[in-house]
């Protein structure tokens, strides 16, 4: 049996769920060929789990219009001669599923995606995480960087306090304050980015150690070396999860509740009444302005998560660890 699975819209948390989703289908019907399409920008996290059949990069050119709801048949790159028994499409959350859920609030992402592969395939699936493949290599190559950046692998805190969108980072007052707080109970900071433009002067004040743009190989075995990690709403959190290392994730515009369910190791504070206080959105509202959402701020910046101290973020951090 030959099963399609396609993967667009969002980012590498969303990616990592979908990869869980093909490990649920494979638990369940290990026959199973599991054809896993994604972005070609993502495809080296899919790599790195090996459960898939095939791994099939979309060239980015092809990807489906952001605002597109789910029609595969339309979209030439999956017409590749292959016959499938079943297509499985989880494109696009945001705008398709998770507004026809009951209640958005409390969506796990993994959850709607389990249930939407369960139906299409007429047989129940069991909720399954991403495992990503420890590298000896990429290890290695990962501790002589980090230890050439910090002198010693002691009491590391990777931090990814920025996301791609303005709305789902802390700010960088708060990262101040939260590297302050580390650095008295002796923990050593690194900071992990996609580039630097726009955080070169804080890393330079701050004199931070940083991982920026690494490969995902490298990536994950540097997380993995970190006694715990601080992430913002963004894939770093899931990434985190799925390699079991101890993470709090701090969350305004989404449920971290019901995000970090999945993640024993994880803990994760959601902005809260105090911190929405004279604010538009009383709950987390998903950008969704039918929720209270006034975009027009939203876009500069989570004003709800802002309002989070860097005092509590550190101290909820090292409960965390034991510290």
């Amino acid at each position: 049996m030959k099963v399609q699975l396609l993967s667009e819209g969002g980012g590498i948390g969303d990616v990592l769920r979908r990869v869980g989703v093909a490990r649920s289908i494979k638990a369940a019907l290990p026959d199973a060929e599991v054809w896993f399409f994604v972005e070609d920008k993502l495809i080296d996290w899919v790599r790195l789990d090996r459960s898939m059949s095939y791994v099939v990069a979309i060239p980015r050119h092809l990807r489906r219009p952001q605002n597109a709801l789910p029609n595969p048949v339309q979209y030439h790159y999956l017409d590749i001669g292959m016959p499938y028994d079943y297509t499985i499409d989880l494109y696009d959350p945001s705008e398709t599923y998770e507004n026809q859920a009951p209640n958005p609030i409390t969506r796990n992402r993994g959850v709607t995606w389990r249930n939407v592969a369960s139906a299409v395939l007429g047989c129940p699936l069991e909720l399954q995480l991403c495992e990503l493949t420890t590298e000896p290599l990429a290890r290695k190559l990962a501790c002589a960087q980090l230890t050439d950046k910090l002198g010693s692998l002691q009491n590391v805190v990777g931090l990814q306090p920025f996301s791609y969108w303005r709305w789902r980072s802390l700010s960088q007052e708060q990262v101040h304050g939260v590297v302050r707080e580390l650095r008295s109970y002796g923990m050593q900071c690194v900071l992990f980015h996609h580039t630097l433009d726009g955080i070169e002067e804080l890393v330079n004040e701050l004199q931070l150690a940083t991982v920026i743009d690494a490969h995902p190989i490298v990536l994950a075995e540097t997380v993995r070396l970190c006694r715990t990690v601080i992430t913002g709403d963004s894939g770093f959190f899931h990434v985190a999860g799925m390699l079991g290392v101890p993470a709090l994730g701090v969350f305004g515009q989404t449920n971290g509740t019901a995000i970090g369910s999945d993640y024993p190791t994880c803990r994760t504070i959601t902005a809260g009444p105090d911190e929405r206080e004279g604010l538009a959105c009383t709950v987390p509202c998903y950008r969704r302005e039918s929720f209270g959402c006034d975009r027009s701020v939203c876009l500069k910046g989570c004003q709800a998560v802002e309002r989070i101290s860097p005092e509590r973020i550190v101290r909820e951090t090292m409960q965390l660890v034991g510290g």
